[in-house]
């Protein structure tokens, strides 16, 4: 149900051209399918991706970082590791030079 109201979102947003609002949408839609009892982790990815680059578009530096937080996250699950590490090296430089104390673990989702 949380999805489909998210994809609710995701077209009204789009028809208004509000793009901030999708990016954030995207990346919830990410979190969504990583943390489901049963993951989605490809579609997962996906929704990561596509808001990465909504936000690197538009230049929402913290949405960035907390999708590729996601992404680092998710590549762990899925044995990625070394893009799992490249992920989180990249939000971890992100959050610092905003000035945000964000906390890594090594496994779970966001």
């Amino acid at each position: 149900m949380p999805s489909i109201i998210a994809r609710r979102a995701l077209n009204l947003a789009r028809e208004h051209g509000v793009r901030g609002h999708e990016a954030w949408i995207l990346r919830l839609l990410g979190d969504l399918h990583a943390g489901l009892d049963s993951p989605n982790d490809e579609e997962a990815e996906v929704h990561y991706s596509r808001a990465l680059s909504r936000a690197d578009e538009i230049d929402m530096r913290p949405l960035a970082a907390h999708c590729r937080q996601g992404l680092g996250w998710l590549h762990n699950r899925m044995g990625r590791a070394d893009e799992a590490h490249a992920e989180h090296a990249v939000a971890a430089g992100i959050y610092q030079e905003m000035g945000m104390a964000i906390r890594f673990s090594g496994a779970g989702v966001p």
